[in-house]
């Protein structure tokens, strides 16, 4: 085990990309902020995720670590991607920038339209 990071716990981790923190577009590894599905709390993602956008909704495998510099933190190890279900996590993932043409004024137009 790397001696800079001590496991906390392990297992899975489910919640929606808040924001992407840092991605190397090299290695596909990623520092994002997730708003956790089971908590609410937003929680620091690590992992190599390469094309992670806002408001995509992710399953996470891995362990919880404390990193000496940055704290507690969830480092995954794999990883899927699910579609978003709520409005919220729809405005977000089309206003990403993931479509061209669609930012957030036009993505909030599309949910405003075709919504509950």
């Amino acid at each position: 085990m790397n001696p800079d990071k001590r496991s906390v716990s392990s297992k899975e981790l489910c919640g929606r990309v808040k924001r992407i923190t840092y991605a190397d577009p090299g290695s596909g590894y990623t520092v994002m902020k997730l708003s956790a599905e089971e908590s609410g709390e937003e929680v620091t993602a690590t992992g190599n995720i390469p094309g992670l956008s806002a408001g995509e909704r992710l399953r996470l495998e891995g362990r919880w670590v404390t990193h000496p510099r940055y704290g507690r933190q969830f480092e995954a190890s794999g990883y899927s991607r699910e579609a978003p279900v709520t409005e919220d996590g729809i405005e977000k993932y089309l206003g990403s920038g993931l479509i061209k043409g669609i930012g957030p004024v036009t993505a909030r137009r599309i949910v405003k339209h075709f919504g509950s």
